[in-house]
């Protein structure tokens, strides 16, 4: 496979799991290339992805965070327990950063539903790597 054939793969993969995924949600593709993940496997992935802030999600406009909340959680018990985790007070809370801290859990949730079909295609990933080494060793 070449270099070109395992980045389509990569970024098929991961476009095609955010595009089923969340309304509010970030491509692995954004954050990360195919270089960055090869070797890693799925704990590694999300150590990575969330020091680089791939999990926070902002939710902008007043509008959008409203009605994402009236969908997700309408009596606002999540949003507000995560916001009091996350030492927020109510005099520096507004409702896009309910919406985002939400829409964070949210996807970090269905990201981890996904954990075994991503745990897959990195197993593949690497496999695809270690025989293009064998390959590229045989033509020397």
């Amino acid at each position: 496979m070449t270099q070109e054939e395992r980045q389509d793969k990569f970024s098929d993969f991961f476009g095609n799991l955010w595009r089923n995924g969340t309304e509010y949600g970030n491509s692995v593709i954004a954050y990360a290339t195919i270089e960055d993940v090869i070797g890693m496997d799925y704990a590694d992935l999300c150590d990575y992805l969330n020091n680089k802030g791939f999990f926070d999600i902002e939710v902008t406009y007043y509008g959008n965070a409203c009605q994402y909340l009236l969908e997700n959680d309408c009596s606002l018990r999540d949003s507000l327990d995560l916001a009091i985790n996350q030492g927020y007070t109510m005099e520096n809370l507004s409702s896009e950063d309910l919406a985002g801290l939400l829409a964070s859990q949210n996807f970090r949730e269905y990201f981890t539903e996904n954990e075994d079909e991503i745990q897959e295609f990195l197993t593949s990933l690497e496999e695809d790597n270690e025989l293009e080494g064998v390959e590229n060793d045989n033509n020397y």
